[in-house]
């Protein structure tokens, strides 16, 4: 071969490569590239599964707290609907209970009044038939008798008297000294006022062994007439003999030998009744304090009755102390001011006493110092030295007391 077929044959062959490598390399690179896109596919649906499993793990988290408050919202709210269907339905009960009780009491009072008890008949305008309400279904529990009470007490005659004998009982009472006059002689006196109480009284079973002391406790300012008007309803109503006002005034509602309903035999205590006891009211309201001339003429009355009745100190007592389940009268009460004021106007009075039977101890002589032959004055003592009391005697102021 020649030269120049060399050379042709290696024209030829320089000229197959270079068209082969370029293809076989392309290809290389294009399956390289493939190969790099799908592993970066890989990694990129990989990545886009991790955070869709993140977002769907939170979004459940999310929702499972959101159910729970959903039912600790709902659970919440059916319990206050509970509790305010609860409250409903206690208002609704009392409302009920409020509207029997008045049902209850319009009836009761109703039924009295005609003087029967039982069942009333309820109808309107019209005469339908009438709505059936029991009155009581339980029979009310009485201390006492209906037939046992009177409208009125007896009167009884009341003797003259005249202005110096009143004036004498007055001075008699203001000195602790009255207990010989009787509760009319007083009234005739001025001492007391009468405002006589209708009703609610009878005839005393027993003698008179306790003096028991109460307080209005109105619940509104009310004067002593009022108060003792407000008893008068029936013929079994409450009250008490006295009532002692706001200005030191003394009524006397009956006379102390007759008996009033003033204390709950159902409940007091020490053998206290009515028929056993006289009732003193002290005229008070809400936060009011006694007055001092209301406290004056209480001191005074309570040892008038001690001494017309014979009642010792320690069966002076309050309300609340022989009642003491539900009562607590005479509120805010200055029991020792009380006794102390009532011991010196008994001291006082033992004094004029003193004095009245010293000057009877004093035996009178004849002008010639002979011893007197005539008859001697007796020594007077006890209450009956209270009767021999001058009224020069009775002058004696009561200030200091």
């Amino acid at each position: 071969m020649g030269i120049s077929r060399l050379l042709q044959l290696f024209v030829a062959l320089m000229l197959t490569m270079s068209f082969v490598y370029p293809v076989e390399v392309l290809a290389a690179a294009r399956s390289t590239s493939v190969r790099a896109r799908s592993l970066q596919s890989t990694v990129a649906a990989r990545r886009t599964i991790a955070k869709a499993k993140t977002s769907t793990a939170r979004l459940t988290k999310k929702s499972a707290t959101t159910k729970k408050s959903t039912k600790n919202t709902v659970a919440k709210k059916s319990v206050a609907k509970g509790i305010a269907r609860k409250a409903t339905a206690r208002k609704t009960t009392a409302q009920k209970l409020q509207r029997k009780s008045k049902v209850t009491r319009v009836a009761v009072h109703r039924a009295r009044r005609k003087g029967q008890l039982g069942l009333r008949h309820t109808a309107g305008r019209k005469q339908v038939k009438a709505k059936v309400v029991a009155v009581a279904k339980k029979a009310p529990k009485y201390a006492y008798p209906a037939d046992i009470f009177m409208w009125t007490a007896p009167e009884t005659a009341a003797l003259p008297m005249s202005s110096s004998t009143r004036k004498s009982v007055r001075k008699a009472f203001n000195n602790g000294v009255a207990g010989k006059f009787s509760p009319q002689q007083l009234v005739q006196s001025d001492v007391f006022e009468e405002d006589p109480l209708l009703g609610g009284i009878f005839v005393r079973r027993e003698g008179v062994r306790y003096i028991v002391m109460h307080s209005t406790e109105t619940e509104r300012p009310a004067d002593a007439p009022r108060v003792i008007h407000s008893w008068n309803r029936g013929m079994r109503h409450p009250g008490a003999q006295y009532v002692v006002d706001r200005n030191g005034k003394i009524y006397q509602t009956v006379d102390p030998k007759f008996a009033t309903v003033h204390v709950n035999i159902f409940r007091t205590e020490n053998g206290v009744n009515n028929d056993n006891s006289i009732g003193i009211e002290i005229v008070r309201a809400g936060k009011q304090k006694y007055t001092s001339s209301q406290l004056e003429s209480v001191m005074k009355l309570v040892t008038y009755i001690q001494n017309r009745f014979d009642v010792t100190d320690a069966c002076v007592v309050g309300h609340g102390q022989i009642q003491p389940s539900d009562r607590s009268d005479p509120v805010n009460f200055d029991w020792t001011a009380f006794s102390n004021a009532k011991a010196n106007l008994k001291m006082h009075s033992e004094s004029l006493a003193l004095k009245r039977r010293t000057q009877s101890w004093i035996i009178p002589f004849h002008k010639d110092d002979k011893p007197y032959d005539g008859p001697r004055p007796t020594d007077v003592s006890g209450p009956a030295a209270e009767d021999e009391l001058d009224e020069s005697e009775l002058d004696e102021s009561t200030e200091n007391i």
